[in-house]
């Protein structure tokens, strides 16, 4: 079953991965098959002993990116184009490469581990069209991690300093960073400030523990003012995606520890909703028209995709018996990528 958790970055994943209005409304909509056309696809050394390739991101131009897994179980990055090209990648100096984030332009983002270091220090990387990379190291940082990139250059993502905490930072095209924790963020070991994602006007999201622990989900605005949320009945929040009007999409636990998924308005009107029968909705990326893709828990041992419409309603999907499919990111075109399992147990992209 697929559940909610950290990882080496601090950026959750979905894995086997104030003064709010607020609604509260489980079971948005009516789930529906959809009748859909995947086209799926490997990199072209990815290993096929429960290996595989992961997409994690797709820009308004349906170039994907994401990482690979190589029959050493070395990870590495890849892009694709939409007339299916793939390229893979490792920065210099790189191992065990995650992709995190795609732009317009193609620019790309992720953190590998440094070969020089043994692997023990996560630096970030800025790869550009033509190929050529940008180490990233945030001041003060021994783990640099960018998680998104904005059309106009901007990255954000967090960073580890030497005594273990997190903070938010945001670099501009220039290369100048502005670091920030969220005011109420525990400044301990281990916990701190993340951030999950970036807009085209500047506003980040994310997630912060506070002084018990406990997980909860902020916007920060371009200006540097911070909203913190939660949905109701929330025992843990966390950011996933936010669009170009400020929309927030997410995922939280309840008190029995199962997962839901919610949508916050930029007025801060928050919805939370769930797939019909769900063990579990994870709610992954949300376009600027409000369209959010996500990936949810049929049972134990079977995953699938979904599409929610703005309007609410929901398209469950799968790109391949058995049912392991999951929705990881969707663009303005409403083109979603993701990866599925096969009957063997490896991973595959696909869009569709």
């Amino acid at each position: 079953m697929l559940a909610l958790n950290r990882n080496k970055s601090g950026a959750s994943t979905s894995t086997t991965l104030l003064s709010l209005a607020v609604t509260l409304f489980c079971g948005v909509g009516i789930v529906t098959a959809q009748t859909s056309t995947f086209v799926t696809f490997s990199a072209p050394d990815a290993g096929t002993k429960n290996q595989g390739t992961f997409p994690t991101c797709i820009n308004q131009g349906g170039v994907i990116a994401g990482q690979y897994i190589d029959a050493s179980n070395v990870i590495h990055g890849f892009v694709r184009s939409p007339a299916g090209v793939i390229t893979e990648f490792d920065p210099p100096n790189l191992v065990d490469n995650y992709v995190t984030g795609i732009n317009t332009r193609g620019q790309i983002v992720g953190f590998g581990g440094n070969i020089i270091a043994r692997k023990s220090t996560t630096i970030g990387f800025l790869r550009n069209p033509n190929g050529q990379f940008v180490h990233l190291v945030a001041p003060g940082a021994t783990a640099t991690s960018p998680i998104g990139i904005n059309d106009s250059g901007v990255i954000a993502g967090h960073f580890q300093d030497a005594a273990g905490i997190s903070h938010g930072f945001l670099r501009d095209p220039s290369g100048t960073y502005t670091v920030f924790d969220e005011p109420s963020a525990n400044q301990h070991s281990g916990q701190g400030t993340f951030v999950a994602a970036i807009n085209a006007n500047g506003v980040a999201a994310g997630y912060y523990d506070d002084s018990t622990g406990l997980l909860h989900a902020y916007v920060r605005d371009q200006f540097g003012n911070f909203t913190s949320f939660d949905p109701p009945g929330a025992n843990g929040t966390f950011a996933q995606a936010i669009n170009l009007s400020g929309e927030v999409a997410g995922v939280y636990n309840d008190s029995s520890f199962v997962t839901h998924a919610f949508v916050r308005d930029a007025a801060g009107t928050i919805t939370s909703f769930d797939v019909s029968s769900s063990q579990g909705t994870f709610a992954s990326s949300i376009n600027d028209g409000g369209s959010i893709a996500g990936v949810w828990n049929k049972s134990s041992s079977s995953f699938l995709g979904f599409q929610r419409s703005p309007s609410g309603s929901i398209s469950s999907f799968s790109a391949s018996a058995p049912d392991n499919t999951a929705g990881v990111a969707i663009n303005n075109g409403g083109h979603v990528t993701g990866y599925y399992n096969d009957s063997a147990g490896v991973t595959h992209g696909f869009v569709k």
